[in-house]
């Protein structure tokens, strides 16, 4: 006989497949970051799913020249339907200097500094929070300053 929790991993396995087989159940979505009225060019965004484990996937977008992005999960385009807090990284332009050695001998690039001064990168302090709904979602723009 097999016990409970044998009998509930089986089932999750199941509805996993399941769910897998359906289709990827991520909604488009697609939005806008902006600093000071410019876009954020070269900026990450992450969606933090709320109340999520460690272990889950963190849909992400790079910002585009005009400022827009587009989400993906993994590799497949979407977001799952749900609330997110939103963390922003802008990596400063490199300077190309080399620091010095480092443990395997070769030389350790300078470390960029985000040009937000973490200021959106923090998961417990980002002011940033959305909802995504079912289906195809056009955000309002982040405005960062």
């Amino acid at each position: 006989m097999k016990s409970p929790c044998s009998q509930l991993r089986w089932f999750g396995l199941m509805i996993l497949i399941g769910v897998m087989g359906c289709g990827s159940g991520l909604s488009s979505v697609t939005g806008k970051v902006m600093y000071k009225g410019t876009p954020a060019a070269g900026a990450v965004v992450v969606f933090h799913p709320k109340g999520a484990s460690p272990e889950s996937p963190r849909p992400t977008g790079a910002v585009k020249e005009n400022g827009t992005f587009s989400l993906e999960t993994i590799t497949t385009p979407g977001a799952a339907p749900g609330d997110y807090s939103v963390t922003v990284v802008w990596d400063a332009p490199a300077t190309g200097k080399k620091l010095k050695k480092g443990m395997g001998g070769e030389d350790e690039r300078e470390a960029k500094a985000d040009r937000l001064g973490g200021k959106y990168s923090n998961l417990n302090t980002t002011p940033l929070k959305v909802t995504i709904n079912p289906g195809s979602n056009q955000l309002e723009p982040f405005q960062l300053d």
